[in-house]
């Protein structure tokens, strides 16, 4: 019986135990159940609710700088001016309700009297109907015809009536009847409307206003916070440092057309709405300028609150295009061009005589290298102002004077006597003539009955140059001399030679430059014409088709006094990383062609050009001239009107460095174009020489 009792104590301790442990088991889950919602509610709060509320992520783009541009001195011709922006942004901007956030930038900027552009073709007044004043605005007739095309429309569909345009905005936009007379909802459609044809769908920001004052700004950052999409942005807007200076070169910078989508977005990568170069070195220059913009990916939460961002790519800023020009002498050469262009223009207006200089207005000046084919200036006048270059642009366009012609690349002229020299290497690298062959000047060219030309001076004093040499020919630029040098070496020598040195071709600069004609059979079969025994006499003296960019002329003179190499001609330098200062391309002389020209030939042609500036036709220029300079002048006609003045020089005359060309249009007197190239060699030889070899 002891041995049963016993039994049921160990059975009643056994539960005991059991229970205890049960117990504790249960309470040691509810210990950690509690420490769970501890952690959960308390420690980890913030973690856990930032993951339960819904979010969205969307990529913004991040700017860059576009590289700036020097010349060969490091001096600054084109940077980058930080401008201030309001934009609206797609990826804060709430997608689902567009007009609430676009309502409250309106009346903001109705509150604080900022006047926001309207490119809608419909009244600003009630009743809100088709401004037809709109086939008058290239700009808003572009945007309505890009948004019919857009919107797959019929021109009827909006255009039908003098309500259906914006009816079917308003529609379009989610504008309720009771508000489509209201004037703040006719800025909202207008507002939309711009957008839309601006393809905010698919781009990241839309720019409502440029460049805003610092109290616009700072009002602005006051109330961002009411109105969601809305945005203060920073870009960099180009600045030309000296305005006007080296306008047609240096170019201009602007958004992506839409026929260049295909070569910029597709071919290269940039986004659409990217700020490219449109002409000069901006476009020329584009690979190195540009850039790179990053990217970086916004979390926004349920209310379109940015609540992180990452980078997800590091934005890579363009490079830095050191040019060959150089500052001071471009400043230079484009004043002593203007002022010589004024005051032949001033004289003439003065005289009585007519076409003696009264029409000069424009011109050029090249001067460049000679051993390597740098630009060192390139002038074109008239030119314009690089920093209101937009503002100016209709007026510009309808200017008969074409300012925004490039003349030192694009225009064409008649080379007149500086034409000569290829002429004259022509003939004794051909054997036609040598250095002591003597031709007599009798004032008129009588071998064909039908043609009869006469060397200048006798049609202007009655008198001939007599006995020639090939120096004293050009000394004095005698007409007769090369009418007879032509007549027997034959047009297919000389367009051999001058083609060799480079006339009617290409220089290779960077920039758009026209190839030239070069007078001969092969040019006029091209335009259906006969080549006659007269036009050869007359391409000898430089006219008959002749006809050259400046720059050609500069290349051209260059390869003859260097001793017969032709250099490709370039604007660039070098390309540096700014940031680092490493140089990431370095551009060295590249050789066209080569022609041989014995050395005693070029000696030859070297003295009779500086017998030119010492005793001949541009004596009157550089009479006591206190640096050797060699050059040779030319008049031409064009046309109607005054002729026009020509010269190409080289200095230091023992060994060349630097060639300069001259075009002064309707100038009348070839003194006009030399007067500029003195006023070039001066500031070339008043430079800290090294700084400019």
């Amino acid at each position: 019986m002891f041995k049963q009792k016993d039994k049921r104590t160990l059975n009643k301790s056994i539960d005991m135990m059991r229970i205890t442990i049960i117990a504790v088991l249960f309470g040691v889950v509810v210990l950690l159940f509690f420490a769970r919602l501890f952690l959960l509610q308390v420690v980890d709060r913030d973690y856990y609710e930032s993951i339960a509320v819904p979010k969205t992520y969307k990529e913004q783009t991040l700017k860059v700088s576009r590289g700036q541009i020097f010349d060969r001195k490091g001096n600054v011709l084109v940077s980058n001016k930080k401008q201030y922006n309001v934009s609206i942004n797609k990826a804060t901007l709430d997608s689902q309700d567009y007009n609430t956030s676009i309502l409250s930038f309106i009346k903001f900027c109705i509150k604080h009297s900022i006047v926001l552009e309207d490119k809608l073709p419909v009244t600003q007044v009630y009743p809100f109907v088709l401004d037809n004043e709109y086939i008058f605005d290239e700009t808003k007739e572009k945007m309505l015809i890009k948004f019919i095309k857009n919107n797959n429309l019929n021109t009827n569909d909006v255009l039908g009536s003098e309500n259906s345009l914006y009816d079917y905005l308003c529609n379009k936009y989610g504008i309720a009847e009771k508000d489509k007379n209201n004037s703040v909802y006719r800025k909202l459609v207008g507002l939309r409307y711009d957008m839309e044809t601006n393809d905010f769908e698919y781009l990241h920001t839309y720019t409502i206003l440029h460049d805003i004052d610092e109290e616009t700004k700072t009002l602005f950052a006051e109330s961002l916070h009411t109105m969601h999409g809305i945005e203060i942005t920073t870009t960099d807007s180009r600045f030309y440092n000296y305005g006007k200076l080296a306008c047609h070169i240096l170019g201009t910078t602007g958004t992506l057309y839409k026929e260049e989508v295909e070569e910029y977005v597709v071919g290269k990568g940039y986004d659409y709405d990217s700020v490219i170069g449109k002409d000069g070195a901006e476009k020329a220059f584009e690979q190195y300028l540009h850039g790179f913009d990053g990217k970086k990916r916004i979390e926004l939460d349920e209310d379109n609150n940015v609540i992180g961002e990452e980078i997800i790519n590091d934005p890579i800023n363009g490079y830095s295009v050191n040019l060959n020009l150089d500052l001071d002498l471009q400043r230079v050469s484009e004043q002593a061009l203007e002022e010589q262009i004024k005051y032949a223009r001033s004289l003439g207006l003065a005289d009585i005589i007519p076409n003696n200089g009264e029409d000069c207005k424009a011109g050029s000046v090249v001067v460049m290298q000679v051993n390597t084919g740098s630009v060192l200036a390139t002038a074109s006048y008239p030119g314009y102002d690089l920093n209101t270059f937009s503002k100016d642009f209709n007026s510009m366009l309808s200017d008969t004077s074409t300012p925004m012609l490039n003349r030192s690349t694009q225009g064409l002229y008649p080379p007149g006597s500086t034409f000569k020299i290829a002429s004259a290497i022509a003939g004794l690298c051909s054997g036609a003539i040598t250095e002591n062959t003597l031709i007599y000047d009798s004032g008129v060219y009588e071998k064909y009955e039908d043609y009869s030309p006469m060397c200048w001076i006798y049609g202007s004093k009655g008198v001939t140059h007599g006995y020639m040499d090939v120096k004293g020919a050009i000394q004095n630029s005698c007409n007769y001399f090369f009418y007879k040098l032509g007549d027997v070496m034959g047009i297919d020598t000389l367009v051999e030679y001058a083609s060799m040195l480079g006339l009617g071709k290409k220089t290779g600069i960077e920039v758009p430059e026209y190839e030239g004609i070069l007078a001969g059979p092969e040019y006029r079969d091209k335009i259906g014409l006969l080549w006659n025994p007269g036009d050869t006499l007359q391409a000898a003296i430089g006219q008959s088709d002749n006809a050259f960019t400046p720059l050609q002329l500069c290349a051209y003179m260059s390869t003859v006094v260097n001793g017969g190499t032709r250099y490709k001609a370039t604007l660039l330098d070098s390309v540096v990383d700014y940031s680092t200062g490493e140089i990431v391309y370095k551009n060295s002389p590249q050789v066209l062609d080569k022609i041989d020209i014995p050395e005693n030939y070029i000696n030859i042609l070297k003295s009779a050009m500086k017998s030119v500036v010492v005793d001949g036709t541009a004596k009157t220029v550089f009479d006591d001239y206190k640096y050797e300079v060699g050059g040779k002048t030319g008049t031409a006609q064009m046309g109607k009107g005054s002729d026009t003045a020509l010269f190409v020089g080289f200095a230091p005359y023992d060994k060349p460095e630097i060639v300069v060309a001259v075009v002064v249009e309707n100038a009348a007197q070839s003194s006009r174009a030399a007067d500029v190239a003195k006023a070039v060699f001066d500031c070339y030889f008043e430079l800290d020489g090294d700084e400019n070899k």
